[in-house]
């Protein structure tokens, strides 16, 4: 997959996301700071990528501050696909 001046491919599956992510992170794309979770019960999620830990709300609400690339506010079913309810700490 070749990146041409700094045009990045539309990312289809989750493995093409996790890619996209590592690389829109190189090029130091950041978004403000993160929100605190409302709740510390079971619907707690972790990104796959920078381990934010969120509830599902507030991933799907606003997406993840850190990985603002994965879009997640925008495609609700990309907040079980980047993120995971199996973490420790």
């Amino acid at each position: 997959m070749q990146v041409v001046l700094g045009l990045i491919p539309q990312a289809h599956s989750t493995q093409q996301l996790l890619f996209r992510a590592l690389y829109l992170s190189n090029c130091g794309a950041m978004a403000s700071s993160a929100q605190v979770p409302t709740s510390f019960g079971r619907e707690l999620r972790a990104c796959l990528r920078c381990r934010l830990i969120k509830t599902y709300d507030q991933f799907r609400e606003t997406g993840c501050e850190n990985c603002p690339f994965f879009s997640m506010d925008q495609d609700h079913d990309r907040v079980v696909d980047c993120t995971t309810s199996s973490f420790s700490g």
